[in-house]
């Protein structure tokens, strides 16, 4: 048995100033023995041992009566009654490895009460840390979701507040606590599974009105001791801040007050802190949080959970709301009661783990991608957007005259251009574009759309000798007031360069390697950003095209500007450029992966951060690729990490059937799930449009997998790539873009096609890769400009078991009755390779037809396990 402590107040004057004694049964067992072996003493000493040992065994009784604890292997937590109430007083988690770790807990909720329901209108306002306001006047997209961010609500200044003093112990089995304000009784039943602290809580309503109750104070952090705070699609973060818009704006920092998160952004609701040596979580149970979809409409916009870092006392201390004050479920009548459940997760790992273990064990996401399917191929629907593409009215290619009279040609681009009139043109997907052009040979392509798109590449770039020259004018052009734009300004950015100058021409020179007017401006543009490169790695994020001053200096370059500078060295082989990319990456690693800070590209929602995270880890992957250096592959590996709190992890497995206007499907097929933020966080699209279709991601996480068998990596690639039949367009095969268009297709954005067929034939690629374990490898391209990390392929020859072999796409050669069926196709010779996938979680069968060349076409039955590969082979093709 292990000693038990018992504390003995010792009075040493009159003013009772004492000191505490310690003995433990051990300690009483040895006394008793030594004053039984000495037979010198009296009886009056024997009467005494007697007594003392009564004293203690009783006081050891009314100690033990003072104390309660719930423990298992991996937690211990201790109860100590004060007076006439209970206290939660530590929580300790237990280590195999090393000294366990111990908290002083409170235990305290906070009851917020408002007779009237609070209003969502903004309640204060906020400024840069340069002193401009805070978002600018022309940011009309990240001004909506941000005033719809700093409520009283979410600023956590309405109601009135109520801390709870103690609690009453209910039963001990299960274990339940009682706490009460002049609002509410908290009822809570405790228990523990592994390393979750189980907690089912009630909450009975005293009056009537609106109610928002928090979560215990069960762990807390002074701010000098926390090693990473994490609320996945808002925070990511390592210190706090006073600086509230780089904390709550743009998720840098923990803000320095209890502000309160929505779960709409939050792509697995929880709250993560690591300290030194541990991790501590709470995350509501999957049924707790708002879901995207219900029985026949969006709900995307409801509030049931909110989140924080900070208790309502604005101590860092990872915390839930439920309800929320004002929001689903809040209004209360005297004796309501509703009830939350929510777990707490320790580990002495770092926070990605434990995020992973929420992903999975509290949200079941490997339920989602056990049961997606397709009901139309992945490969099917890039046969579907090519006929799109080469169509000149669906894909509203225009062809025009610019400034100078040059015949230019691009898609026309319908979405918010600073300036525009309905007449913004862009092209999206270079790489795409001259993959589809090379695979297919189809002149539609090459003679009508890539000469005039290679004009409008030639034609964006300054080339008059300025201090701009190299730069890239904008991304789009005006046609009506002829004219370059970019999307929300007039300024250059340095990532532009590395964008629509180095990554399209750098693709453009990897089919066409003899287009010598291309490599001239690649040549000038590199040139541009390495003149650009600041002493210490960095970039600034743009220039005024008016006089050059820094735009929005409360910002950093956070993003892989650093990229271009090796696509320059790759391209023309001059070491200036190599070490002007490590001097990028090392400053990158220090300032953005290292901390978790990043940025985005997307000017019109003012840069918050987005899909260049997953471009930074390609970024990364190639630096380590052409350098060796293991740093590199390290921090692609924590970027990659990051990034996955920018994908949908929830809600999963639901089978039962809903309606979106004209489709009826399971309503798995309507979630998030699966789905990466364009820009989340207060200020991004995911609070009014959800999260976007453009799975281009994909393909990086499956190479990511293959590096680190981490299998987040996979499930990830694949929920997000297949299931998605509810939001593509039955007539085209392009996905819409954002979450809540639904299958509405292209819309205003006909150019993204291009990226879809381009993340689509990188993620099939990859997957053939790590399926065929290395029987098929081909190089890839650069990053696409801007969406995300996919990789052009097919410019050059890959490999099948050793030989040289052609990526294919020829309409018609390959059918399969069964739309789980994905393949591509490659030649070796005279041998066409059908690589046969199965892109569902279960195992199928299906025909597989080729087209041979005397017209006969040649039929085999085959099975596929899940996420299986089969090569087959047809011989004088």
């Amino acid at each position: 048995m292990l000693p038990v402590h018992i504390y003995v107040n010792v009075y040493k004057t009159k003013v009772h100033h004492h000191k505490i004694i310690q003995f433990t049964k051990t300690t009483f067992a040895s006394t008793h023995k030594y004053r039984i072996l000495n037979r010198k003493k009296s009886k009056f000493m024997h009467r005494k041992i007697f007594l003392t040992a009564f004293c203690i065994i009783n006081s050891l009784s009314f100690f033990a009566n003072r104390k309660i604890t719930l423990e298992n292997e991996n937690i211990k937590i201790l109860w100590v009654k004060q007076q006439s109430v209970w206290i939660l007083q530590q929580t300790t988690i237990k280590t195999k490895t090393k000294k366990s770790s111990s908290f002083a807990s409170t235990g305290t909720q906070t009851i917020i009460f408002s007779e009237n329901k609070p209003d969502m209108l903004p309640a204060e306002s906020f400024r840069t840390n340069q002193g401009t306001v805070f978002p600018e006047k022309a940011f009309k997209y990240p001004t909506q979701a941000w005033e719809s961010n700093i409520s009283e609500v979410s600023l956590n200044t309405a109601g009135i507040k109520e801390i709870t003093a103690g609690a009453t112990l209910i039963t001990k089995n299960p274990l339940t606590f009682e706490s009460r304000t002049e609002s509410g009784i908290i009822t809570s039943v405790w228990s523990l599974n592994q390393n979750n602290i189980i907690v089912k809580q009630t909450f009975k309503a005293l009056k009537t009105g609106y109610f928002g109750v928090s979560t215990p104070a069960l762990f807390k952090s002074k701010p000098d001791e926390v090693r990473k705070a994490v609320i996945p699609g808002y925070l990511m973060a390592d210190s706090l801040s006073n600086d509230f818009v780089a904390a709550y704006g743009y998720g840098h920092y923990i803000p320095n007050r209890p502000v309160i998160y929505r779960d709409r952004c939050t792509t697995t609701p929880m709250a993560i802190l690591s300290k030194k040596g541990f991790t501590v979580a709470v995350a509501p149970e999957e049924k707790y949080p708002r879901k995207s979809h219900d029985a026949t409409k969006n709900t995307h916009f409801n509030w049931n959970v909110g989140l924080s870092m900070m208790n309502p006392q604005a101590e860092i201390s990872p915390t839930l709301y439920y309800p929320v004050l004002g929001q689903e479920n809040s209004y209360m009548k005297a004796g309501d009661k509703v009830v939350f459940e929510y777990r707490y997760i320790l580990s002495e790992s770092n926070w990605y783990d434990v995020f992973k273990q929420s992903v999975y064990d509290v949200f079941g996401f490997e339920k989602q991608k056990n049961i997606i399917e397709n009901k139309q191929s992945l490969i099917g629907r890039v046969f579907q957007m090519y006929n799109y593409l080469t169509n000149r009215t669906t894909s509203r290619f225009r062809i025009v005259e610019d400034e100078e009279g040059v015949l230019i040609g691009a898609q026309d681009y319908l979405g918010g251009v600073v300036g525009s009139d309905k007449d913004a043109m862009k092209n999206s997907d270079y790489g795409a574009m001259w993959m589809l052009a090379s695979l297919t040979q189809d002149t539609l392509l090459t003679k009508n759309v890539l000469p005039y798109a290679r004009n409008f590449k030639l034609k964006q770039l300054y080339t008059d000798k300025s201090q701009f020259n190299g730069a890239v004018k904008g991304q789009y052009f005006l046609w009506k007031s002829k004219h370059w734009a970019e999307e929300w300004g007039q300024h250059v950015e340095p990532i532009g360069v590395m964008y629509y100058a180095l990554a399209d021409m750098g693709n453009i020179l990897l089919f066409n390697p003899k287009d010598e007017a291309i490599r001239s401006n690649f040549k000038s543009a590199a040139e541009y950003l390495l003149k650009t490169q600041r002493t210490d790695g960095s970039w600034v994020l743009g220039y005024d095209k008016a006089d050059s001053h820094i735009i929005y200096p409360d910002l950093q370059d956070l993003r892989p500007t650093f990229y271009g500078m090796l696509i320059a060295y790759d391209i023309l082989k001059e070491k200036k450029y190599l070490d002007a990319a490590i001097r990028g990456v090392e400053w990158f690693i220090a300032s953005a992966v290292n901390t978790g800070k990043f940025i985005g590209v997307c000017g019109d929602t003012r840069f918050a951060p987005d899909f260049a995270t997953s471009q930074s880890v390609q970024a990364l992957l190639e630096m380590y690729k052409t350098t060796g250096n293991e740093k590199y592959k390290d921090a692609a590996i924590k970027t990659a990490q990051i990034y996955t709190t920018y994908i949908y992890t929830y809600p999963n497995g639901i089978t039962e059937m809903q309606t979106h206007k004209k489709q009826t499907l399971p309503g798995w097929a309507f979630t998030q799930s699966g789905l990466c933020f364009e820009h989340a966080g207060t200020i991004g699209s995911s609070n009014t449009r959800g999260p976007i279709l453009l799975a281009s991601h994909a393909g990086m996480f499956v190479r990511m997998f293959q590096l680190t068998h981490d299998s987040l990596f996979i499930d990830m690639a694949r929920v997000a790539a297949n299931g998605k039949d509810a939001f593509v367009d039955k007539s085209t095969g392009v996905a819409s873009y954002y979450w809540d268009s639904f299958d509405a297709g292209a819309g205003s954005f006909p150019h993204h096609a291009w990226w879809q067929i381009g993340w689509i034939m990188d993620y099939l690629m990859s997957e053939a890769e790590l399926r065929s374990n290395g029987r098929i490898s081909f190089p890839r391209g650069f990053i696409t400009p801007k969406v995300g990390s996919h990789q052009t392929i097919g410019f050059a020859d890959g490999t099948i078991d050793g030989k040289k072999a052609k990526l294919v796409l020829v309409p018609g050669l390959v059918q399969t009755d069964n739309p789980q069926c994905d393949y591509l196709t490659i030649r070796s010779g005279s041998t066409l390779y059908v690589l046969v996938m199965n892109s569902s979680g279960y195992k199928i069968r299906t025909t597989i037809s080729v087209q041979t060349e005397k017209g006969n076409p040649e039929l085999k039955d085959i099975d596929l396990e899940a996420y299986g590969l089969r090569i087959i082979e047809v011989k004088n093709q």
